[in-house]
């Protein structure tokens, strides 16, 4: 009798592992082959010449704009990277009994409506 000789795990472990691998790559190469770009651009702007003439409104804008330099953008950033303290005022209490009467109902339906999901 012969008796046959079992393969170790880790040698099927590398088999499947190698087969997966190669099943995906096959895959992916696919998917990339078989898509089509999409490109939604009309041929006619894709064609059309470009305009050797320079915006001189555009360019004279420019002189306008603020410049930073480095230390104003560092500072610019940590301002904005620094939380905002919170309010440190107590709230106001309102009177009920200054409230309109039919916000006053409404806050007696909540109450009610709160102090029946207590009793269930």
């Amino acid at each position: 009798m012969k008796k046959s000789k079992k393969k170790p795990a880790l040698i099927k472990i590398i088999f499947f592992t190698l087969i997966t691998a190669l099943t995906w790559i096959g895959f992916e190469v696919y998917n990339v082959i078989s898509k089509k770009p999409s490109l939604s651009l009309p041929d006619e702007k894709i064609l059309s010449p470009l305009v050797p003439e320079l915006n001189l409104e555009l360019l004279d804008s420019l002189d306008t704009r603020i410049y930073l330099n480095q230390n104003q953008i560092e500072d610019n950033l940590l301002l904005r990277a620094t939380p905002e303290p919170e309010p440190t005022e107590e709230p106001v209490l309102v009177d009920e009994t200054e409230l309109p009467e039919d916000t006053e109902a409404d806050l007696i339906e909540e109450e009610e409506i709160v102090e029946e999901e207590i009793n269930e």
